[in-house]
Parts: structure tokens; C-alpha cells; sequence
């Protein structure tokens, strides 16, 4: 979203709209009447409130004359761009080019260090108890149509509908997000404060990480990146001062060095990202699915320099295929959690999209999840005008 020429090349000059929510659902509440606690009254309506924002951006600030829309965000934003995405995509039309960028919103259905799905439990709850999302539709209805109505609340989760979603997308994630780490796992230790058993069930965490991920390989128009960084979104570049670098010495410069910081083979997020946009709809390109395959003590993308904002070229010629298949194992050759485990299944029993196996030896998968930004470019190519929509969900780029 930045307006900087030098940081963001490509972008800087699209309008924006950046939405904020606040029904804590990631935008697919629809509840009637409100929900009272300590004699206050709160209502869940994200869908609608969402629904309102678009319609509001078509009918004073000519988003119906975009030729090209990015509706993207991070964490909880990332979420809702893909439980959104498809809804949104039909709202604008067929003559719109609609992408999603959602960043480090692909919570993993996981257990906690006590074997305890309390994640996958707080949305149940609150589906049922508050926010009314799946049986009022809010969220993608291809996802809801596939599953029982008891297994409704999976539409809530990233993993259960990225199979999906037919709409393109570029997610980025990385697969040892350290908010997961320590809401969905419980694990509250610090990179070098962790012991030997807490780095495998991180390391672990990471494997079944990339297994959820695979159905996100099956159409040639989506892209990954994924990075193996003890952090919490890419889309993003500002310092948030507290973490402790891969070392554990001083602090990590985290989210700072992320959209122009880590580097997975070579690669920052910015110019995968940027690559992928400008590449997309040319065939199937390894190199628009990037995937560290380095254990997270060991990854070296993480503490990267700052890298010069990319163009989008030139990503395609790097060599994405590892030289040594003794340090990167092939996907399916991996070893995972122990049998016994049914929430880590093993990779090789990974229903992997057939154009995904011929690049096994050196994967190319690429990642990304609050606030949900959107750009798009209009087809009148005068002056830009920038739209400031005060959120923390949603950002609107249109170019006049």
C-alpha cells in the first residue's frame, strides 16, 4: 500500500482503501440480533458491514471501473481475504481481474502441546454462540456446499477451503508463524530459550504446516511463499521491536525485514509477489510457488539484509532446485510426526497436484495471513486518487 515509488514500483500509484473490522470473525458474521455481555450489546454483522464497503466503494469512488483488484490482508485479514475472495470476485465481475494476497491467515487446524484442539474449538463456539457464519453463508459457499452440516465450522479455516476457492490467489505464510506457535500450539518459548523437545514439535508443526498447504499447489493460477521465520506476516514493513532474532541475541527486526527482508532462495516477498502478478496467466511457473524447505533454526532467509524492491524479473531464472538432496529431501521423503498422529498426516500421502510431483526434487511452493487490502487498477488512466478508508481489514488501490 505504500504510496513510495522506491519501496512499492509497481503499486505506489493505485488507490487504496483500507477497511477495518471488528466483529472478530474475519468478516463472515451475520447475526440478527445482538449478542449481550455485561449489559452491552455487540453485533456480529462482518459480511453485511463488508458487503456495505464495497458498495460503498462502487457508488462514490468508481470501483466499478476497476480493470484489476487485489483484495488482501494480514493474520486475520489474511483469513478474510480467502473465506472472501470468491464472494468478492462475483461481486465485481467477470471483466474485473480479481487476485488475492492473503498473508499469514492460514491458521492450521492444529492440537496444542496437550493434544487438545482448543483453536479449532474457539471457532465452533463462536460460530454457534455469536457470530452465525456458516449457516447465514458468510463464508465461501463452494466450501460450505462440500461439507456436512456438523462439519460446517471447517469453512472457517483456511486448510478446509483453499481446495475451493476458484478465484487466483498468492498466499504467503510462514510456516513457523510464531503467533500459531504460541496460541495454537501453546508454546511460549523464545528461539534460543526453546528446548530440544520444543524445537521438534515446532519443527513438526512446520511439516504439517506444508501438508495442509498442498491443496493450494492444484490450479496453475495461484503462487505460494513460504518462509521458515519465526514471525508473523510478510505483507508488511514496519518494526515492531520485541522479538529476538534467529540467534535469540538483541531483537529481530521481524515484520521490518519482512516484505523486503527474508529472502527464500534468493527471493524477498515483495518481488515474489510482484513476479507472480505480472507473470501470472502464462502457464505453470515454478517459480511463483517458493517454499523454504530449511528447518526453522536453520533457515538463513530470516536474517537477510534489505534487499532493493524488485521489478518482477528475472525471479524466473533463478534455480529454485536444491543441490543437495541430502540437506533438502524431496517433499514426500520427508519425515513427519510419529503414525499414531492423525493431524500431521505424511506428505508422500499427500494428494499432490500431478504438476507439483515433476518439481518434487526442488519445490518451488510459495506463501501467505488483522486487515484485508485491495487494490485495483482502473481503466481510465489519468491522475491517481487515493482513498483512505480508516480499517484494519480491508485497502483499496484505484487508479483514476
Amino acid at each position: 500500500m505504500s504510496m513510495n515509488t522506491t519501496m512499492n514500483p509497481h503499486f505506489a500509484t493505485w488507490s487504496k482503501a483500507f477497511i477495518k473490522y471488528c466483529d472478530g470473525s474475519s468478516f463472515t458474521s451475520n447475526r440478527e440480533a445482538p449478542v449481550v455481555f455485561n449489559g452491552l450489546m455487540y453485533w456480529h454483522r462482518g459480511r453485511p458491514n463488508f458487503d456495505a464497503v464495497v458498495a460503498e466503494l462502487i457508488s462514490h469512488y468508481r470501483l466499478d471501473t476497476a480493470t484489476e483488484v487485489i483484495l488482501a490482508g494480514g493474520s486475520a485479514g489474511g483469513l478474510a481475504a480467502l473465506l472472501a475472495l470468491d464472494h468478492f470476485a462475483q461481486r465485481m465481475g467477470t471483466s474485473v481481474r480479481v487476485t488475492g494476497l492473503p498473508d499469514a491467515g492460514f491458521f492450521l487446524d492444529a492440537p496444542n502441546v496437550s493434544w487438545q484442539y482448543d483453536f479449532r474449538s474457539k471457532f465452533q463456539e463462536a460460530d454457534a454462540s455469536m457470530w452465525n457464519s456458516t449457516l447465514s453463508g458468510g463464508t465461501n459457499l463452494a466450501c460450505l456446499k462440500a461439507q456436512r452440516h456438523a462439519d460446517a465450522w471447517k469453512c472457517l479455516m483456511a486448510q478446509y477451503v483453499v481446495p475451493h476457492i476458484k478465484t487466483p490467489y498468492f498466499l504467503m505464510n510462514s510456516a513457523v508463524d510464531f503467533w500459531q506457535i504460541q496460541n495454537i500450539m501453546g508454546l511460549q518459548c523464545m528461539v534460543a530459550q526453546c528446548s530440544s523437545e520444543e524445537f521438534s514439535l515446532v519443527e513438526h508443526y512446520r511439516e504439517a504446516m506444508l501438508a495442509a498447504l498442498a491443496p493450494v499447489t492444484a490450479s496453475v493460477a495461484n503462487g505460494l511463499y513460504i518462509d521458515s521465520c519465526f514471525m508473523h506476516e510478510q505483507d508488511v514493513y514496519y518494526c515492531n521491536g520485541h522479538l529476538p532474532n534467529e540467534s535469540g541475541v538483541g531483537l529481530h527486526s521481524g515484520n521490518c525485514q519482512g516484505w523486503l527482508g527474508e529472502k527464500v532462495e534468493g527471493v524477498s516477498p515483495q518481488q515474489a509477489f510482484l513476479h507472480y502478478y505480472t507473470s501470472n496467466g502464462k502457464g505453470w511457473a515454478p517459480s511463483n510457488f517458493i517454499i523454504d524447505l530449511s528447518p526453522w533454526r536453520l533457515s538463513s532467509a530470516c536474517a537477510s539484509p534489505l534487499v532493493a524492491p524488485g521489478n518482477g524479473t528475472g525471479v524466473h531464472d533463478l534455480d529454485l532446485f536444491p543441490r543437495n538432496a541430502e540437506q533438502h529431501p524431496p517433499l514426500h521423503e520427508l519425515s513427519l510426526l510419529p503414525h499414531k498422529v492423525d493431524w500431521h498426516p505424511r506428505l508422500h500421502k499427500v494428494d499432490w497436484h500431478p504438476r507439483l510431483l515433476a518439481l518434487m526434487i526442488g519445490v518451488a511452493l510459495g506463501f501467505a495471513v488483522g486487515g484485508i487490502a485491495r487494490a485495483a487498477r482502473a481503466r481510465d488512466k489519468s491522475n491517481s486518487d487515493e482513498i483512505d478508508v480508516e480499517s484494519s481489514t480491508s485497502a483499496m488501490l484505484k487508479k483514476h
